[in-house]
């Protein structure tokens, strides 16, 4: 007789323990196995979660040694279904009705917080409303699960003038939407997804109590949380042929420390489960073959010695002793901690860096497995980044948010096309994008059309676009029109208020027709889970108030919130990043319990927005403090795994970090134990976070780079294509400051490209200014007024009038206009307005080039005005030879460039902005223009 068969039988235990150290799906499947053997098929197992349906199966088949087998009947706790064991179709009518949509009952309750919204006085956002029925449906599915209903808030009405008025608001709208809810899922003949899921569960407790089937039923690895779950495992262990086993049932403390144990404890839901059971742990079994010694079975203790409740904790030194007293080497805490060890990184990216690299590590021996377990997703994602640096893919159960893959942002931008159809960011984005696919519009022809016609100032009209390209790009720009006849239905809808549904139909049109074809777009994970996105806008957003384009892009961004998308395919199997959830029941050689810090592990329950904690309690609800009961619970099942590595980040952007509860527990009572070799005891086997760090650092001496000393021929450094050896007086100044930017735009002939809606500047400013005084000039300098309108209408033209720059114009235009009248006044007559000269230095076999804004005669002499919108030279600068533009001017004047030859005696930046002038009288003949270019 086998260990196992004791299992079956009138005398047999119904409810066993699996040690949290031991590999608990491998020895549940050996013993299920070997002690039903071909009646292993009848059985019905029923486990917490999918993925541990999945693993058992995995660990049958690996009992088989890839031999054909037939399966128990697995099936999840917490997603029954009638129409699979213990129910069967047509036999037992379970008179249950189905349950709602979940997504529908969002939508459902969101009309219910408009109402609310609109009732107030306040705007009806659908966004808003969708956010702020999230914790009402958290609430309304706490009640169901607690099986709390309506009624219970008639016990808050003594307490409500006690609270805040904010609270008292949300306990009335809580209670009304409570109240109203059920009978709103009455008329419709369903139920909500909580609701249902208990009533099956108390249906299969009901079935199996009236007729108790004949076959094995087996419930593994719960803690009956849920009281119907509760209930459900009761029945079992009263069936012939029921068993239970529980996942990590402490056996070490004594009675004094279990009666004290609170709802913050490992075994809370434990001790209420066995009370629910009538049983005591002196009743449960350990599973068969296993055996409490070793060092699975050391580390236990400690761990159920360390995490004792707090009104426990004061006789730790005598705990200690109890600990190594319990083997007759009294070594009992040493062996223990083998294969335990803690790694505390400085910044979280150096956690990520060290994790990373032990998963790493583990892919260079064969048939090796890893697992990370952390409920930071922030750290999750740190360490994926990190593995793709070995082009690494992992499989996280934390998944990655919608709106980061492709098609979330394929979604958003689309949607904000619609309300900028012309935006040059947006559309390069949308023409780069890897999902953007329309046959008739080439890439290539995209970027012709973005270089010429693009770039620079955003173009407000087609017509604005058709004018830059002057005749160039004929393709790109039809191509870019039908786009804009794409997307025109979905922008006329933008610009009024509409229904959700419309505005989603019309979304998913523009969707498909940019992606060519739904068969391109609604592909993969991110796929499904953006058509199923799409779907709920269209199946139920007609509960939603109308929307004009803004809000519903904050409503997209609001329905993307919060999903994620797992890929199925292309990860390596050996490695995992799991919550803890998704981690119980986990087997892998090794375990990395990482981002051990308070408020990450346990996370900080966040503040529910309509009931406080007092609040939930009268009502019957559970308070915050039994999840982080569930979560010790998780720490210290997997903390019991032969080999753990405990990280932790000492501090992150926002400053120092603090241990973890559970883990300043663990590691006090080390300290206590061991001393001085307390941090040894605890070291990893290999200097993980030093490699981490070596990897990333730079070396010690680094040699710089050689400074590049460009030096052509000379008769390469102005290629003929470029107009030969020429500069103007504008660019000698950067000739003299900048030369490198002289060699790459005339011997290399670069120029640099606009930016994609670039936005208005200095540059463009000034010009404008300069076209208006050019136009006034022109016009005949008839006062004030004239210039002002010609101000008026080049700023407008680029978007920069508005009523503040409006006055500081008025003061320039009265300001300028007095100052050429003065001018005039003082014998100034107009010689010449933006003229174009050129004069040739025969001396160095150079052209140079200039347009004189102003100049102006008087008699024989001459003065060279510049307009200044930005500040001037000084006077300085420019005796310096660093600005020589209004010297050389004067040169070329002198040289006949400009028309008429004679010496300038004034030079002047007249400064507009500032409303004054500024004379160059010193060094305006310095140099000569040969000395400048030489």
């Amino acid at each position: 007789m086998t260990a196992y068969q004791r299992l079956w039988g009138e005398s047999a235990p119904k409810v066993f323990n699996m040690p949290a150290h031991a590999p608990f799906l491998t020895h549940l499947a050996k013993g299920l196995k070997d002690s039903l053997g071909t009646e292993l098929s009848d059985a019905l197992i029923l486990l917490p979660t999918r993925r541990a349906v999945r693993n058992l199966a995995k660990a049958f088949l690996s009992l088989q040694d890839g031999k054909p087998m037939l399966m128990p009947k697995m099936r999840p706790l917490a997603d029954m279904d009638e129409n699979e064991p213990p129910f069967t179709t047509g036999t037992i009518d379970l008179d249950i009705p189905p349950a709602i949509n979940p997504a529908r009952m969002r939508f459902e309750l969101s009309r219910l917080v408009t109402r609310k919204m609109e009732l107030e006085g306040g705007a009806a956002d659908a966004a808003g409303a969708l956010a702020m029925s999230e914790p009402l449906a958290s609430l309304l599915s706490d009640m169901d699960m607690e099986e709390v209903g309506p009624q219970a808030f008639e016990n808050l009405s003594e307490h409500l003038d006690l609270l805040p008025e904010h609270l008292q608001q949300a306990a009335e709208f809580a209670k009304i939407v409570s109240t109203y809810w059920p009978e709103y899922l009455e008329q419709e003949g369903l139920v909500s997804p909580m609701h249902r899921r208990v009533a099956l569960l108390k249906a299969a407790a009901r079935i199996w109590q009236d007729n108790p089937p004949d076959r094995p039923i087996i419930i593994a690895g719960s803690t009956g949380t849920l009281g119907a779950t509760a209930d459900l495992i009761k029945t079992v262990t009263r069936l012939p042929r029921g068993l239970v086993i529980l996942p990590g049932l402490d056996t070490y403390i004594d009675e004094k420390v279990w009666e004290a144990i609170d709802e913050q404890h490992p075994q809370a839901s434990l001790k209420h489960l066995l009370e629910t059971l009538g049983l005591t742990r002196a009743d449960i079994a350990d599973w068969p073959g296993l055996k409490r010694e070793g060092k699975g079975a050391a580390r236990a203790r400690i761990l159920s010695h360390a995490l004792i409740p707090a009104s426990r904790a004061d006789d730790w030194p005598a705990r200690i002793e109890m600990i190594n007293k319990s083997a007759p080497d009294g070594k009992v805490i040493e062996r223990g901690l083998a294969g335990l060890s803690l790694i505390e990184a400085d910044t979280p990216e150096e956690e990520a860096a060290t994790i990373a690299l032990i998963l790493r590590e583990t892919l260079s021996h064969e048939d090796q497995t890893c697992a990370l377990i952390t409920p930071d997703p922030s750290l999750a994602r740190r360490v994926r980044a990190r593995l793709s640096r070995w082009d690494i893919n992992v499989d996280s159960s934390a998944g990655e948010p919608l709106e980061e893959t492709a098609h979330g942002s394929f979604l958003n931008l689309t949607a904000d096309l619609a309300t900028d159809p012309l935006n040059p960011v947006l559309l390069s984005a949308l023409m780069s994008h890897s999902l953007f696919n329309m046959q008739e519009f080439p890439y290539k022809d995209w970027l012709v059309l973005e270089k010429t016609a693009l770039r620079g100032l955003r173009p407000h009209a087609l017509s604005e676009v058709k004018n830059r390209l002057k005749g160039r790009a004929a393709d790109a720009l039809a191509h870019l029109h039908r786009l804009q006849q794409a997307l025109s239905p979905l922008q006329s809808a933008f610009t009024q208020d509409s229904d959700v549904p419309m505005l989603a139909r019309l979304h998913v049109e523009f969707l498909e027709a940019c992606a060519g074809g739904p068969e391109n777009l609604w592909r993969g994970e991110a796929g499904e889970k953006a058509a199923a996105l799409m779907e709920e806008l269209l199946d139920f957003g007609d509960t939603l108030p109308v929307l004009d384009g803004p809000a519903y892009q904050r409503l997209l961004s609001q329905l993307m919130r919060g999903r994620v998308v797992r890929p199925r395919y292309g990860m390596e199997e050996r490695l995992q990043i799991l919550g803890p959830l998704e981690a119980r029941m986990i087997e892998a050689d090794t375990l990395i319990l990482g981002g051990l810090n308070e408020g990450v592990w346990p996370a900080r329950p966040a503040p529910h927005p309509l009931l406080s904690p007092k609040m939930r309690q009268t009502l019957g609800l559970s308070l915050p403090e039994r999840r982080f009961g569930l979560a010790a619970h998780d720490f210290e099942s997997l903390a019991a795994k032969p080999k753990v590595i405990l990280t932790r980040a000492k501090r992150d952007d926002d400053g120092p970090m603090v241990q973890s509860r559970w883990l300043w527990r663990l590691t006090t009572l080390v300290k206590g134990a061991l001393a001085e070799n307390a941090q040894q005891a605890l070291a990893p086997d290999k200097p993980w976070l030093d490699w981490a760090r070596l990897l990333d650092k730079a070396p010690a001496n680094p040699e710089p780079a050689t400074a590049p000393a460009p030096c052509p021929p000379v008769n390469k450094r102005w290629p003929g294509k470029t107009g030969g050896r020429k500069l103007s007086v504008t660019q000698v100044k950067t000739l003299i400051r900048d030369p490198y930017a002289i060699y790459a735009k005339h011997v290399l002939d670069l120029k640099p490209l606009d930016a994609l809606d670039q936005p208005v500047g200095p540059a463009q400013t000034g010009t404008a200014i300069h076209a208006a005084i050019e136009r006034y000039t022109k016009d005949g300098e008839k006062g004030a007024k004239y210039l002002l309108a010609f101000l008026k209408e080049e700023l407008q033209a680029i978007g920069e009038w508005s009523i503040t720059s409006s006055l500081h114009i008025r003061d320039q235009a009265d300001w300028l206009a007095g100052f050429l009248k003065e001018r005039h006044a003082k014998g100034w007559r107009l010689a010449s307005a933006e003229k174009y000269g050129r004069v040739m230095l025969d001396s160095c076999n150079f052209t140079l080039s200039g347009m004189a804004d102003r100049i102006e005669k008087n008699g024989k002499s001459f003065a060279v005005i510049d307009y200044k919108t930005g500040n001037a030279a000084s006077n300085a600068e420019v005796k310096a030879g660093f600005d020589p533009q209004l010297p050389l001017l004067a040169i070329m004047l002198a040289e006949g460039a400009f028309g008429e030859t004679g010496e300038a005696d004034e030079l002047l930046y007249v400064r507009t902005a500032k409303q004054e002038v500024q004379s160059l009288q010193e060094g305006k003949h310095a140099q000569s223009a040969e000395d400048y270019i030489k």
